[in-house]
């Protein structure tokens, strides 16, 4: 017999309640995530606002000027600025943060940023060269440019920003987050379009003369000569999309969305932040290690040609007549260069859900993706209904023309994040899960993972049953407390027992990692004797529940139910008799569920087992949870295995235990363990000065343990002790009949509710009213 999570995982439990209370700290987190969201907003607004200004001066001088290439390219951008500060005043803020129309934005915006970047750097006088005889239009260049990267940079965050909902929950925490991610999108984009700009001012000299004498037919040609490259590179990342998608259960890639998400990356990676994302890691990571591998080939390409190139001469149509590698390697291209690289390689060196996933990814996954039917048994579903690449279009272009373009079903919302462990046991583990829903708060659940060995693994060993044995036997009874209605009171489940969401088997291939860190889930399994053998990450089992943010009693009682501090003065006498009465009442109306509406006997009783959560008032309930020991009682299959825990079974269980021998047992197990319960919590905290913590009955030791079968002489003193202080007996009187020795001699669940300790009393002067039971069973928790 194990203590503690035994053989059952116990959890749910996320840590001591703070001084604070958890909805107090809800609501600051929420405060400070909404004002961190506004200015986010409030900044992508105001550069969006800045961009169109830059773009209607840039218009007027390039009118001026004749410079018609850029004039045409502006007009179409400025269609999609005016219709974005339009979108302003009638925008979603929960589909979108910064810009409206993303994909379309990147689409039109990268063309002109790459024709003003290149007109801005390019000093040969050449055709299609801006005349940097005046200063102004020299500078406004490249302020328009700079404002057209700032924009793609702000439309490739929105995209991060609606696919990853990682990317998403940090941006709306923090925004130096949110200004760090603009500076890795833009810097990423500035470095991509001045590659380019340096691949055309290096390969134009090449393809003759591009004089405005020339023919109409020839000047095209020479142009379409220059982007033959780019049109290259754009096809190999659409092969290189369709490539990564190659994979078992992912659907077949649509040439549309390829073309464009491969056209968008001619700019800013799209996938780079699907890394993490669900269904979509393995694919994207193939994607990315592509576009990193034929990005360094650009890169070496670009090289050799300018080393190929740098001493030769322009041709005569240029108005300048020195060598090609000095005058396109400007200092103005030297520092544009610079100020794009670095940021970007300290950028992308620097943030974790990048370099480490890209190079050094593993099997593993950071979600857990659901599939529902309906009903409580949910299916761990790998395969998404959609391809990535459409999927990214959707998720990001938000109303934009692309999305029509690329139709998509509904995403699954049944997306958990797995957050930390909250217990373990010796045949699984419990962790906190966090599911996040577009315009929603994100939610907290527990999942419990078993490794059970399977099926294949039902060998018993004398009066202990098998670790699948007793996790079919939990699923088996929370289906039949959750999918069945209470006739009592119409509802599915009960009030005062955890919340079953959805039950599933596990894939056994399936390896989970905690969100944002490489550590895998995992726990130490253990030998005959209690001693930790190999780690093991690979579960057969699983089920979702509500997560109990308070913990368990075992957290809850050492922080409010404190010896010589709770109960200093009769208003924390009184406070801690009521909760006390309350949490008590809420334990059997559950436990008489159990006996009497399901045939089931619980067998695990203790203040780690029962878990406490707060209602609208801030007021404590309990609820029981992990259903690993119980099993459904019938005349034909009476209860007769090893069960239970220390100081809290019954006797005859201990017995059985210590002879490891079966014998028949009753619904007084349950009984036994209740009444030592209501003990522990009536007897409360003391402080133990050797170890420095609050210590509660159960943690004592031979010889001071207060328990009715080993120390009976030191528990009468104890019982005697709570008369004295809280001047009534009947609390006292409950816990003696339900804790005899012999289970013919305890009373039953139905009749330590008619106690009188849960009627009419007064306590230190104050009359508490009765148990309202009625009003507890109808209670919506």
């Amino acid at each position: 017999m194990h203590h503690n999570a035994g053989d059952n995982a116990t959890m749910f439990n996320g840590g001591p309640a703070m001084e604070i209370s958890a909805a107090a700290t809800t609501l600051l987190d929420r405060n400070r995530t909404s004002l961190s969201a506004k200015m986010s907003r409030f900044l992508g607004h105001l550069l969006q606002v800045t961009c169109f200004i830059f773009h209607i001066f840039m218009l007027v001088c390039f009118v001026w000027q004749g410079q018609k290439y850029f004039v045409f390219w502006l007009l179409v951008l400025l269609i999609f600025d005016m219709y974005a500060v339009y979108r302003l005043r009638f925008r979603d803020p929960a589909t979108s943060t910064f810009w409206e129309r993303s994909f379309d934005r990147c689409i039109v915006g990268w063309p002109f940023a790459l024709f003003t970047f290149y007109g801005w750097l390019d000093f040969s006088n050449c055709f299609w060269g801006l005349n940097h005889d005046i200063q102004y239009m020299r500078w406004g260049m490249a302020f328009a440019g700079w404002m057209s990267v700032l924009s793609i940079g702000l439309s490739a965050t929105e995209i991060d920003f609606c696919a990853n909902t990682g990317v998403a929950r940090d941006m709306n925490r923090s925004i130096w987050f949110t200004l760090r991610h603009l500076a890795l999108r833009t810097s990423e984009t500035s470095l991509r379009l001045t590659l380019f700009v340096c691949f055309w001012l290096l390969a134009r000299p090449f393809l003759g003369d591009l004089h405005p004498k020339q023919t109409t037919l020839n000047a095209c040609f020479n142009a379409f000569a220059i982007c033959v490259p780019c049109i290259f590179v754009w096809f190999m990342y659409v092969l290189i999309l369709r490539w990564a998608s190659q994979l078992p259960g992912m659907p077949r890639e649509s040439c549309v969305a390829c073309c464009i998400i491969g056209y968008v990356a001619l700019g800013p990676n799209p996938v780079m932040f699907l890394l993490d994302a669900p269904y979509y890691s393995r694919a994207a990571r193939r994607a990315n290690l592509g576009f990193t591998g034929l990005r360094v080939a650009e890169v070496a390409a670009i090289a050799v040609f300018a080393f190929l190139v740098w001493d030769k001469t322009f041709p005569p149509s240029c108005g300048s007549a020195g060598t090609i590698g000095p005058s396109i390697f400007t200092k103005t291209m030297i520092i544009q260069i610079s100020v794009s690289l670095f940021p970007y390689v300290m950028l992308f060196l620097t943030t974790p859900r990048l370099s480490s996933r890209v190079f050094f990814g593993r099997g593993g996954s950071q979600t857990i993706p659901f599939s529902s039917d309906g009903t409580t048994r949910w299916l761990v579903n790998e395969s998404p209904d959609v391809a990535m690449a459409t999927y990214l279009i959707n998720q990001g272009s938000g109303s934009g023309v692309l999305a029509r373009l690329v139709p998509m079903a509904p995403v699954n919302p049944n997306i958990y994040r797995v957050e930390k462990q909250l217990g373990q046991g010796s045949y699984g583990l419990v962790v906190c899960v966090r599911q996040e829903v577009r315009g929603q708060e994100p939610k907290c659940f527990a999942l419990k993972l078993q490794c059970t060995g399977g099926s294949s693994r039902r060998r018993e060993r004398g009066p202990l049953r098998s670790p699948h044995v007793l996790a079919m036997r939990e699923r088996d009874i929370y289906r039949k407390i959750w999918e069945e209605v209470d006739e009592e009171t119409g509802r599915l489940g009960h009030p005062f027992i955890v919340r079953l969401l959805c039950y599933s088997d596990w894939p056994r291939e399936k390896q989970l990692f905690y969100e944002g860190t490489e550590a895998p889930v995992q726990f130490f399994g253990k030998d005959e004797h209690g001693r930790a053998t190999r780690a093991v990450t690979k579960f057969d089992s699983a089920l979702l529940m509500e997560f109990c943010q308070e913990g368990s009693l075992e957290d809850f009682v050492p922080l409010h139910m404190r010896r010589g501090e709770s109960d200093a003065d009769s208003s924390g006498v009184i406070l801690w008799v009521d909760t006390v009465r309350r949490l008590s009442a809420e334990m059997l109306l559950a436990l008489d569920f159990l006996h009497n509406s399901k045939s089931v006997i619980y067998r695990d009783l203790k203040l780690d087992n029962i878990f406490v959560v707060l209602d609208q008032n801030g007021i404590a309930h309990a609820k029981l949870g992990d259903f690993g020991f119980s099993k459904v009682v019938s005349a034909a299959d009476k209860p007769i295995s090893i069960a239970g825990s220390p100081y809290f079974a019954a006797p005859e269980m201990m017995a059985m235990h210590k002879e490891m021998k079966s014998h028949a047992t009753d619904w007084s197990l349950d009984v036994f363990s209740a009444g030592m319960a209501i003990f522990v919590m009536l007897y409360g905290a003391e402080f133990d000065t050797t170890k420095q913590h609050w210590m509660l009955a159960h943690h004592r030791k031979y010889p001071k343990q207060l328990h009715p079968t080993q120390n009976p002489t030191h528990f009468d003193h104890a019982l005697a002790q709570m008369r004295a202080v809280h001047g009534i007996s009947h609390h006292a009187d409950l816990i003696k009949q339900a804790t005899h020795t012999k289970p013919e001699q305890r009373i039953s669940v139905v009749a330590m509710k008619d106690s009188l300790f849960f009627g009419t009393i007064e306590v230190r002067g104050r009359t508490l009213p009765a148990i309202d039971w009625n009003m507890l069973r109808h209670l919506d928790l």
